[in-house]
């Protein structure tokens, strides 16, 4: 039979500030080492790695991310995935990266890595549960990311207003040795005015790939909306309806009927055209540019069949 121990409500209010995690030197100091054990005993507590506590029988994502900077010290902050997480632009990651300072890296646990900062990462880590800036974390999750993958998190993380493509421009620009310097660099170059995944495709696969006059992104013309691409000399616009299109149909139908009565055409794709059928999406849209006074001709890319 344990004997019951009390919890100070102090301690079960920090945990609760902590995403419901606390360091095994907090509880130390509030109730020490006995009544740690014997609560951990119980299963009323758990530890999921050495030297983090949790005084539930479980841990959430959010502690996940807490138990990444009370395990690295003080003066670490959340790094790649861990940080962009920290900020909703992606869900929480099984493996938990933090960045230290250079004098210190803890031991690597299951569920968490740490690493020394040599970059001024930390210069500008900020919060109770503190992050790299969300730049340097987008460019250092480029190492393991496919081309696809990582303009749609930069899309989204530009989306939200959280950071600026000059910004992770310049950053790059800082870094010597940036990992999948090449593909980060280029996206960079030309990215200006796309917001999705979708759009990054059409531009390469679609427009480049086959020769197409360069269209303007996310322009407006009349009332709320924009336009994913138009191609303002010849009065036509491409709409590409993605994931986040889905529930805006009645929206895409007003939207569509105001721009005829200005005079602009619209062409609408979706994921699977785009992706599987760049060579027929560009004919089509060359046959309209042609219609509205276009003299251009179209190219031929790698896979046409056309």
């Amino acid at each position: 039979m344990f004997e019951r121990t009390e919890v100070p409500e102090t301690l079960l209010r920090r945990a609760s500030r902590q995403g419901g995690v606390l360091s095994r030197a907090q509880v130390l100091a509030e109730i020490g080492r006995t009544p740690m054990r014997r609560l951990l005993g119980t299963g009323a507590w758990i530890q999921p790695a050495r030297g983090i506590i949790v005084p539930a029988p479980s841990i959430t994502d959010q502690g996940r991310l807490w138990a990444g900077v009370l395990l690295g010290g003080p003066g670490a902050a959340l790094g790649g995935w861990a940080a962009l997480a920290r900020a909703q632009v992606v869900p929480v990651p099984r493996l938990v990266t933090t960045w230290t300072p250079p004098d210190r890296r803890p031991a690597n646990r299951p569920g968490w890595v740490f690493s020394r900062d040599i970059r001024g990462r930390l210069g500008d880590a900020r919060g109770s549960l503190p992050a790299i800036r969300l730049d340097d974390a987008l460019l250092d999750i480029a190492a393991d990311c496919t081309l696809e993958r990582w303009v749609g998190v930069l899309a989204d993380t530009v989306r939200e207003g959280l950071v600026r493509v000059v910004d992770v421009a310049t950053r790059s620009q800082e870094r010597p040795r940036l990992p999948n310097a090449q593909m980060v660099r280029d996206v960079l170059r030309d990215y200006g005015g796309i917001e999705s995944t979708l759009e990054w495709v059409y531009r390469r696969d679609v427009e480049r790939a086959h020769g197409l006059p360069v269209g303007l992104r996310q322009v407006s013309t009349v009332g709320p909306w924009r336009h994913d691409v138009r191609y303002e000399r010849w009065r036509l616009a491409v709409e590409l309806d993605g994931r986040h299109h889905l529930r805006r149909v009645l929206r895409d139908l007003e939207k569509d009927n105001e721009h005829v009565i200005v005079g602009i055409g619209t062409l609408r794709y979706g994921t699977v055209d785009v992706r599987t059928r760049p060579c027929k999406v560009a004919d089509q849209v060359a046959r309209a540019l042609r219609a509205r006074g276009w003299d251009g001709h179209l190219s031929r890319c790698p896979l046409c069949t056309l």
